[in-house]
């Protein structure tokens, strides 16, 4: 499978939500900062809650009127971007996370892709011709489509260690694309963000 598309050191915008990559919009976002590990970024940003009524249940009247609290999401995150266009492609996001039935936040993988893609294969994180993590599609909307990754057992050690890593999805028209995925620094970031997040 040709490699048609290159990793970009270059982030060009926050990722936000619970699992932010997999469930957000892009948009211009204050209070965001980024940091360089390698070829991986931290991406932090300030989202805010709703108020919460006394044992966590959302309020509708006088807790709506009050300033909502803020919360600093961070995720490690890679971006893939078209060679000629530039254009974002892909990224994948790692973050800690609450996911239904967490009692606290674990780390969660995902990817934001353009919307030209199958949903009759799943994309998966390889190396070489082992598979690593494998992905589900969640749902599409405006110009990308959301995924999940299922990190196994031994968590995100396979990837770190991996030489022939890899990003896998099908598009549309049946073809695989496969994006050559770099694991510099993604030990470093993921350090960062369990500080930060947990």
């Amino acid at each position: 499978m040709k490699r048609i598309i290159t990793r970009s050191g270059v982030f060009a915008a926050a990722v936000l939500g619970a699992l932010s990559v997999a469930q957000a919009q892009e948009s211009p976002t204050p209070g965001r900062s980024t940091e360089a590990f390698q070829d991986w970024s931290v991406e932090c940003s300030k989202v805010q809650e709703a108020a919460k009524a006394e044992g966590g249940e959302q309020q509708t009247d006088d807790a709506a009127a009050k300033k909502p609290e803020e919360k600093r999401i961070c995720e490690a995150v890679q971006v893939y971007r078209n060679n000629k266009t530039g254009n974002e492609i892909a990224r994948v996001a790692f973050a800690y996370a609450k996911g239904e039935g967490d009692k606290e936040a674990t780390l969660k993988a995902g990817l934001r892709v353009i919307v030209d893609v199958s949903f009759k294969n799943q994309p998966k994180l390889v190396d070489g011709e082992t598979t690593l993590m494998e992905g589900a599609f969640t749902r599409c909307a405006a110009t990308y489509c959301f995924a999940e990754f299922n990190i196994g057992k031994d968590g995100t050690k396979p990837l770190e260690d991996a030489q022939k890593a890899a990003l896998q999805f099908a598009i549309s028209s049946g073809r695989v694309i496969s994006i050559g995925v770099s694991p510099k620094g993604l030990a470093d970031a993921l350090k960062v963000i369990e500080g930060r997040n947990k």
